[in-house]
């Protein structure tokens, strides 16, 4: 933020304070909206608003000046959005029976977490050289993954049985 976006080092380590602390905020939040709704249904609200608000920051950081307070409020909107990363055990505890639970998620959790953890800020980094929309154009990548996820596991989770098929020879009662 400091080279792209012309804030100073205490700018930038003052937003990224408040970003913390409100992803923390947001992980609870998400964790209460996620119980109360569901998961899948909380992962596809949370792909569409988190999205949102991250093209909302970067709005404000290319097109709105500097004024700190405006970055500090969409900096804490876009921080509190991210906390939906507490929803995702729930989500795959949910992909996964319960044999399997244990060493299938923390084997695949993990090795994605070390993959993505190194390999997207080297990519974002390149992809900000050529235009400051870089983080806004991954973050929309990712919600239309979250979305299309929720599209194909949620639909198993919410409607059930009326998607299955029934097996040849049986008919469906109505």
């Amino acid at each position: 933020m400091q080279t792209t976006f012309g804030l100073s080092q205490r700018e930038a380590f003052g937003l990224s304070s408040i970003g913390i602390v409100f992803l923390n905020i947001g992980c609870v939040i998400a964790g209460v909206v996620v119980d109360r709704i569901g998961a899948w249904k909380g992962v596809a609200l949370y792909s569409v608003l988190l999205p949102v608000s991250t093209v909302l920051l970067y709005a404000t950081l290319v097109f709105g000046g500097h004024d700190i307070a405006e970055l500090a409020l969409v900096y804490a909107i876009a921080g509190l959005l991210s906390g939906i990363v507490g929803a995702v055990p729930s989500v795959m505890i949910s992909l996964f029976s319960t044999d399997i639970l244990v060493s299938d998620i923390s084997f695949s959790y993990n090795v994605t977490y070390a993959i993505w953890a190194s390999v997207s800020p080297l990519a974002l980094i390149f992809a900000t050289q050529y235009t400051p929309w870089a983080c806004a154009a991954f973050s929309l990548l990712a919600g239309l993954l979250g979305c299309l996820a929720a599209a194909c596991h949620g639909r198993k989770q919410y409607f059930g049985a009326w998607l299955q098929l029934p097996a040849q020879g049986e008919h469906r009662r109505a």
